[in-house]
């Protein structure tokens, strides 16, 4: 009886063997489960960079913001750019913020539109960047076997300053107010305590005027109580102001009497006019 040699026998086995025939759709799992692990890695890795970086946009614009409000564009920006660094130091992410991407300028609420105005104190806008003009883009991990090496990412933050009603058209006081007879207070105007407000009789306060004191409760009035002061306690309302300005007065006020103060606008000329 004929026999095949050995390797022959083998060499027909491997050919009719079908326990491998998985292999190739195998591999083609695999590749598909790389690139979707790759995906979630990296679209995680993005979501908690984004996160880091509106964090740092948020705490360099309100520093700068509060910087601005009694000092110059500069020193603004520095407090800012020293936040930002603070919170993503550049030995780690590169530079994520230089002067240039702290504006500050005009925020209008109506249309949420911000334009940059230089000198401007109503708002600032801040950037970060993490790109690769910036040199600082995010590395991609598993990404970078579908080609995709790096991510830029941006975030902006604009920041506004608060200025209260009356401390624009009106009085304010961190202690008492004493509000004598027969005033007239028109639309718009607002009267504010830190501590309490004494009002005396024959005062008139139109609608939309002002009258604000941590307890309204409390505020001191004559014999005839609202009766003797028209509109007064549709006026009142229950308010607390931070007013910092107070405590900088001394100093504004020596600034307006030295020249070159930064409290008087470069613009100003003195001079004698016929």
């Amino acid at each position: 009886m004929f026999r095949q040699p050995y390797i022959t026998q083998k060499l027909r086995a491997f050919v009719a063997e079908e326990s491998g025939s998985m292999t190739t759709f195998g591999l083609f799992i695999f590749t598909a489960m790389l690139m979707m692990g790759g995906l979630a890695l990296d679209t995680a890795r993005q979501a908690n960079m984004l996160t880091l970086m509106q964090n740092t946009a948020d705490s360099a614009g309100a520093a700068a913001m509060i910087v601005r409000l009694d000092q110059t564009e500069s020193a603004s920006q520095a407090e800012g750019l020293r936040v930002a660094e603070r919170n993503m130091p550049n030995s780690i992410y590169g530079v994520v913020m230089t002067a240039a991407d702290i504006e500050f300028g005009i925020w209008n609420g109506a249309t949420k539109q911000f334009t940059p105005q230089a000198g401007a104190m109503d708002a600032v806008r801040v950037r970060v960047n993490r790109t690769a003009a910036n040199q600082n883009p995010l590395q991609a991990t598993l990404m970078r076997f579908l080609g995709i090496e790096s991510f830029d990412l941006t975030r902006v933050a604009t920041v506004m300053s608060f200025n209260p009603a009356c401390l624009r058209e009106g009085f304010v006081a961190e202690n008492i107010v004493d509000m004598q007879s027969n005033n007239a207070f028109t639309k718009g105007f607002c009267i504010h305590s830190n501590r309490d407000i004494k009002v005396s009789s024959g005062n008139s306060f139109e609608t939309d005027v002002s009258i604000s004191m941590p307890q309204p409760s409390a505020i001191q009035l004559p014999n005839s109580g609202f009766a003797s002061n028209t509109g007064l306690e549709d006026a009142l309302e229950a308010n607390r102001y931070n007013l910092r300005i107070v405590e900088r007065l001394n100093s504004i006020l020596t600034g307006l009497q030295t020249p070159g103060s930064r409290y008087i606008p470069v613009t100003a000329q003195v001079g004698v006019f016929d």
